[in-house]
């Protein structure tokens, strides 16, 4: 298994098990505000600020991640594209840390995002399309 389907499986596991326990109470207790952001209403692990549309995005982009990884070029096509997309979630998390009140991408959601982006651009960039071109996409 190449870096990009790995990075793809890992990252996929662990959207999908956060978007789970945002649902649960136990795990991301609700408040009316978390870090400032009146559209968070839990914290996965008092950490990262959530909501239910946050967590549902979380669910779907886990489950694209997990599909990529069943093939190399697909997972690079998903790595650079959610690298590319992750960045500028961070970037808008500067201007606009409650997401226009949709969903939170400011305080440590915002953190999270940035270095995803580094890990997927890094991951999707850092292998030429002719080693692609050359190994099995399977």
């Amino acid at each position: 298994m190449g870096l990009a389907r790995l990075v793809a499986l890992v990252f996929g596991a662990v959207f999908v098990l956060v978007g789970i326990l945002g649902f649960l109470p136990a795990i991301s207790p609700t408040a009316d505000s978390v870090q400032g952001m009146d559209v968070a209403d839990a914290a996965v692990l008092g950490l990262v600020p959530v909501n239910v549309v946050a967590n549902i995005v979380h669910l779907v982009l886990g489950a694209v991640l997990l599909y990529a990884s069943t093939s190399t070029a697909t997972a690079l096509m998903v790595v650079r594209a959610f690298g590319v997309a992750y960045l500028l979630l961070g970037i808008i998390g500067l201007l606009a840390p409650n997401g226009f009140g949709i969903m939170p991408l400011g305080g440590g959601e915002m953190i999270v995002h940035f270095l995803t982006a580094i890990v997927f651009l890094v991951v999707g960039f850092m292998m030429p399309v002719s080693d692609v071109d050359s190994r099995s996409t399977t």
